[in-house]
């Protein structure tokens, strides 16, 4: 807390703070005012349109899919820097 005297953020950092904070309150109030917001896992099962215009993967699939390649930029960052350790 002390430190934002000292090296107050930057304007792209307050705007940002800004936007999602205005956006995280707008959600807020729709969730109170009875607008849900639609959430589903398994997005249009059933309907025609999805399933000519989606591709379907397993849930494992699509985990491999979005962690693997925070796994090898991980792998990566200690062969390129082996000395800097964990």
């Amino acid at each position: 807390m002390l430190l934002n005297l000292f090296f107050p953020p930057s304007l792209f950092l307050t705007v940002l703070s800004v936007l999602t904070w205005a956006s995280m309150a707008n959600s807020g109030l729709a969730e109170v005012k009875g607008k849900h917001v639609q959430y589903s896992k398994f997005l249009g099962v059933g309907s025609q349109a999805s399933k000519s215009s989606h591709i379907m993967l397993s849930s494992r699939a699509a985990m491999v899919l979005v962690y693997a390649p925070s796994l090898i930029n991980g792998v990566v960052s200690f062969i390129v820097f082996p000395g800097e350790g964990f």
